[in-house]
């Protein structure tokens, strides 16, 4: 065993092997130092724990020592990760740049003397409309969820507010301005923005903080019903299952209730400016690519145009 590393400190879960080398000890202790440095560049914990996941799976294809790890073996392991999991391309590259952020971290560490990982090209991104509920579909998701009133307010509040996974898990309590009916929300690169909520949500929202003798005032406003914080796998599989109780065949998510907010959003008017404030994009066209399932939006907002510019009045 390496000195230095104390497994009673390692910042992730690691199943290990009945027989270990001194070069897995080496990846596992660099793996816990990479979390501290990410922790520390301000990612989100679902993000966090997304680049640890990949990096653990990906090592599971690694046979060559991490010191003489070449690239032809990385793109190796990648191309047997994909064809073994059916990886789309976004997920694929998500992968790749976790490797290149780790291969990085272990050349500044001094661990390896050249990066392997720093010229593997990214796959072809092939653009694909976001997966979205109809608004049935959504009102069957959410029935099917009232059985746990914990579960249901989840669900109500990454649909009506439109967050990310890692926004909704990172929501306080003091970021709740009732008077104004806002919310603060911590979006990507730590950037926050103020989401409107509506009377409903509010009330529910009341109920998920209360206990014994009053309410909660500071912390995280959703915890699991052991009190302990949430993570994106309890969530995942939270949606997943209500998702396949109300019928729905379609793959559903988080981030599904994310953008069904923005195409539901768009058919009922709400203009492209206003949602990429509401969604936290930094660019419009990020928000565009809503625009493609919600064409009728379109239509009805130019005939709104001729009706104002052809009037009499």
């Amino acid at each position: 065993m390496p000195r230095g590393w104390d497994p009673e400190k390692s910042l992730i879960p690691v199943i290990l092997p009945k027989k270990l080398s001194w070069i897995l000890l080496i990846k596992i202790a660099g793996t816990g130092q990479f979390k501290k440095e990410l922790i520390l560049r301000g990612l989100a914990p679902s993000s966090i724990e997304e680049m640890i996941r990949d990096l653990q799976v990906i090592f599971r294809y690694l046979s060559a020592p991490v010191a003489h790890v070449t690239q032809e073996d990385l793109c190796a392991a990648l191309l047997a990760l994909k064809e073994d999991h059916s990886l789309k391309n976004v997920s694929l590259n998500r992968k790749i740049s976790s490797l290149k952020a780790f291969f990085a971290f272990l050349c500044r560490k001094g661990i390896i003397r050249e990066d392997p990982a720093q010229r593997i090209p990214s796959a072809k991104r092939i653009k694909e409309e976001p997966a979205h509920l109809t608004r049935e579909s959504l009102w069957s998701l959410l029935e099917a969820s009232l059985e746990n009133p914990l579960h249901h307010t989840i669900l109500l509040t990454f649909y009506e507010l439109g967050l990310r996974l890692s926004e909704l898990i990172t929501l306080q309590i003091e970021d709740v301005d009732s008077p104004s009916m806002r919310i603060r929300v911590m979006g990507k690169g730590r950037k926050a923005r103020y989401v409107t909520f509506s009377p409903e949500l509010l009330v529910k929202l009341r109920e998920v903080v209360k206990v014994p003798g009053g309410y909660r005032s500071r912390g995280p406003i959703f915890l699991q019903e052991s009190g302990t914080p949430l993570t994106a796998s309890y969530l995942q599989h939270m949606v997943k299952h209500y998702a396949q109780k109300a019928g729905i065949a379609s793959k559903t998510s988080p981030r599904t209730l994310r953008h069904s907010h923005a195409t539901h959003s768009l058919e009922a008017g709400v203009d492209l400016f206003t949602l990429k404030k509401t969604l936290g994009h930094r660019s419009l066209s990020s928000t565009l690519v809503y625009a493609h399932s919600a064409p009728d939006s379109f239509h009805r907002a130019h005939h709104r145009f001729l009706a104002y510019a052809f009037s009499d009045g």
